[in-house]
């Protein structure tokens, strides 16, 4: 299970969340774009209640294994732990789903997304030209929001 890479971009759901309106321009508006939809309808969804415990709880859930983090949300709003677990196991199983190469980068963009960092995610990004055609119209079947980033 995955549960940890979810709940790595919940700091960037709660800053959607409490950055509600939906942003209309900039960066803010270019990286809301290419969420998957099933992210965009769980920043939808979120409450203020939801937004400022995620918040609360990130440096207590930062370094800790998947099971941990469940417990953690699931002890203070069962809730919000089923829709986060929930939301994990529907972009692990489109990624799962993906062949290989696909999977790589999904799984590398991921990665450098829980990491926060910049260069990480610019460096994946790059990959984006070794990736043949039929492997970016296999993603977009899953993700089409990505098709800014996979430039077709």
């Amino acid at each position: 299970m995955a549960f940890k890479t979810t709940v790595y971009l919940l700091p960037l759901l709660v800053l959607a969340a409490f950055a509600l309106p939906i942003p209309t321009h900039g960066d803010a508006k270019e990286f809301y774009d290419v969420l998957p939809a099933e992210v965009k309808q769980y920043i939808t969804e979120l409450t203020d209640a939801d937004a400022k415990l995620l918040s609360e709880i990130y440096d207590q859930i930062k370094d800790k294994e998947d099971d941990e983090v469940y417990e953690i949300i699931q002890a203070k709003s069962p809730d919000l732990a089923e829709r986060t677990r929930t939301l994990d196991a529907t972009l692990q199983s489109k990624i799962s789903q993906l062949s290989a190469a696909p999977q790589k980068f999904m799984k590398n963009l991921m990665g450098a997304i829980e990491n926060f960092k910049e260069n990480n995610v610019e460096q994946v990004l790059k990959q984006v030209d070794t990736l043949s055609p039929e492997s970016k119209e296999e993603i977009l079947n899953y993700f089409p929001s990505l098709k800014p980033i996979l430039k077709v």
